[in-house]
């Protein structure tokens, strides 16, 4: 009798969808619709930008599941936060995501949703979970800073850098990164940017890039986290 062996396909962590938005200093409350609804086991990663002196309230999508912060949010200079957030294992059919801060003020989203990534255990790798930098003096490049050397061999980072301009910013990517958004405020200039890269080996890992010179000194942030993709992908 002949026996066949059949491989199985590796689960291959993959973006699903991207999409971003913004809106002026009219509203406590922002709400970004995704180009289409969420897949089952998803994850859901939001870069958040907004403006001080408001706090955040809370991010919520249309299924009711609340947003975990990714580390600390990131006080650029005394102008607007920076912070990364996730969802994993979603449910499917989520097709809005709300963010809501504490006064009227402009504020923005960058959304990725990212397949095959863990659903139980640390999402984050145990040392390379997040770091951060705050560039207050105008600069035509930016970069995170390294973070830890990873403990994982594999990882899917993600990256948000933002400034505050008086006309908006060209960014291009640092090596080995892809821009997913790259959001652009109509009203005054302001750019919310999520980059993307995906590793294959234990490293020291950091999210970098160049842009075109800011037109006022309220700063520059960025931000990178690494996340765990599951085994075998």
């Amino acid at each position: 009798m002949g026996i066949t062996a059949m491989m199985l396909a590796r689960p291959v962590s993959n973006l699903i969808q991207s999409v971003s938005g913004d809106v002026g200093g009219s509203s406590t409350i922002y709400t970004i619709t995704l180009p289409k609804p969420s897949t089952k086991g998803s994850t859901i990663i939001v870069g958040s930008w907004f403006k001080a002196p408001a706090t955040f309230t809370s991010l919520i999508d249309s299924a009711s599941q609340s947003y975990t912060p990714v580390g600390t949010a990131l006080l650029v200079g005394t102008q607007y936060y920076l912070q990364l957030y996730y969802f994993r294992n979603s449910v499917a059919g989520v097709t809005t995501i709300t963010q809501t801060i504490s006064d009227i003020n402009a504020q923005s989203l960058c959304v990725a949703e990212e397949s095959n990534l863990v659903t139980s255990g640390s999402i984050l790798d145990a040392t390379a979970v997040q770091v951060s930098a705050n560039q207050t003096i105008p600069s035509t490049t930016f970069t995170s800073g390294a973070m830890a050397t990873s403990t994982k061999p594999s990882l899917v980072l993600y990256g948000l850098y933002g400034s505050e301009d008086s006309s908006n910013q060209a960014v291009v990517a640092g090596a080995g990164w892809t821009i997913i958004q790259n959001e652009a405020f109509t009203a005054d200039g302001d750019n919310t940017v999520l980059l993307r890269r995906r590793v294959d080996a234990v490293g020291a890992y950091a999210v970098s890039g160049t842009c075109t010179a800011v037109a006022n000194a309220n700063g520059q942030g960025t931000l990178v986290a690494a996340f765990v993709p599951q085994a075998g992908m």
